[in-house]
């Protein structure tokens, strides 16, 4: 992230921003390898986030002055507000809540609710 104090920036450094991303991308390149390389895709980008989020929490152990201020006390906090309600993130999102609910499934209601977003 470039610059921390950036509330755009960090609302799309949000993992459902960078998965919806990834699925639009995905849907608009004309390069081939199917479903299966759109899942690959995603979980590299979870993956690589998680990775992201632990080196982190780690470093605000050591040094918490390095912790970011609360989206709220950006300066940019109503545009990023507006990044919220794109629709990659809002795919994100639905796919997140489909792959915690998997168990009930959420995989098949994804299809609907991909509709609705």
């Amino acid at each position: 992230m470039h610059n921390p104090n950036s509330a755009i920036e960090r609302v799309k450094n949000h993992l459902a921003y960078k998965l919806g991303q990834a699925m639009i991308d995905f849907t608009n390149s004309s390069s081939g390898g199917g479903y299966i390389a759109l899942f690959k895709k995603l979980y590299k980008i979870k993956k690589q986030h998680k990775k992201e989020q632990k080196i982190y929490q780690q470093t605000i152990q050591v040094f918490p002055q390095l912790k970011y201020p609360s989206l709220e006390a950006c300066s940019d906090y109503e545009q990023a507000l507006r990044y919220k309600f794109h629709l990659s993130y809002m795919l994100g999102e639905v796919l997140i809540k489909a792959y915690q609910t998997w168990y009930t499934g959420g995989g098949f209601k994804l299809k609907n609710n991909i509709k609705k977003a």
